[in-house]
């Protein structure tokens, strides 16, 4: 068998594959396509109560569960419809969410807001950088072409998977 890789570094090694600004700038309403969604709790669609310990399998069928089809819906605020395998058929809009994450904060995921911004109202636990229950604005045209893109966690295109290395996960 091929080369295989633990399965969050696997996700850590295929940043280069997420989604970012750059791609959606290159959709028109109304396109669709498939991706796996890595978002807060991806494992527990399928992972955990259905692939064995050091298991290796292929990323298609690792991430069976994490398969969403996005419709590109609207550019202001920048959304989709997202039709996840999880939820059977149910189709739910949701505007994209921007990476905040840095090493100098614990920021994560946030929702392009309707004015096309990401609102983030700091703590002082969450950040150093601003005073406590300050709003940080920042708007869409603000983030690098670079930054990644997704639903409270990355994605990658799932054409994409079937040319990746082979994965397994520990318990």
């Amino acid at each position: 068998m091929g080369e295989s890789i633990e399965l969050y570094q696997w996700i850590r090694h295929h940043e280069p594959l997420y989604l970012t600004k750059r791609d959606l700038q290159h959709l028109n309403l109304g396109d669709t396509f498939e991706v796996a969604c890595f978002d807060g709790n991806f494992e527990e669609y399928y992972i955990w109560d259905n692939v064995p310990s050091n298991e290796i399998i292929s990323p298609e069928q690792m991430f069976q569960e994490n398969k969403i089809t996005l419709t590109y819906t609207n550019n202001s605020p920048h959304s989709w419809d997202m039709e996840p395998v999880f939820l059977y058929g149910e189709i739910q809009n949701h505007t994209v969410n921007m990476d905040m994450r840095s090493p100098e904060t614990t920021l994560g995921w946030y929702p392009l807001r309707d004015d096309n911004c990401v609102h983030i109202t700091y703590h002082r636990q969450d950040c150093q950088i601003a005073p406590l229950s300050e709003e940080l604005v920042k708007h869409y045209d603000e983030f690098n072409d670079g930054d990644c893109i997704g639903w409270d966690g990355p994605m990658i295109l799932w054409s994409r998977l079937h040319d990746l290395p082979q994965v397994y996960w520990t318990r």
